[in-house]
């Protein structure tokens, strides 16, 4: 099944910046692709981990779903900044990579 976004409602950019805490990051990016609106783009930026989470996003199969792993540590401000500037949608909610949404 292909999922489409809806052209008709604005997109929604959830970042979710991640730096060593891969156990958490699936459940978080779970609760973000559970959301009942699902005009949504998840973008997983990871800061230059140790041990990449890239296998765990990749595991989702999700084309609303994009990696990005900045080639330095940039900080928490530097990572988040760096993630906003690449979202393309209307609205930007940002999802730590140890929380989890409602639906």
């Amino acid at each position: 099944m292909s999922l489409q976004m809806d052209s008709q409602q604005p997109l929604v950019s959830a970042i979710v910046p991640v730096y060593n805490r891969s156990i958490y990051l699936k459940q978080a990016i779970q609760s973000a692709l559970n959301q009942t609106y699902k005009n949504i783009e998840i973008i997983v930026s990871d800061d230059c981990s140790p041990e990449s989470p890239q296998k765990i996003v990749e595991s989702f199969n999700d084309p609303r779903i994009r990696f990005r792993r900045n080639e330095t540590n940039l900080g928490v401000a530097g990572n988040i900044i760096t993630t906003v500037k690449e979202a393309r949608g209307k609205y930007i909610a940002s999802l730590n990579d140890d929380d989890l949404w409602n639906e």
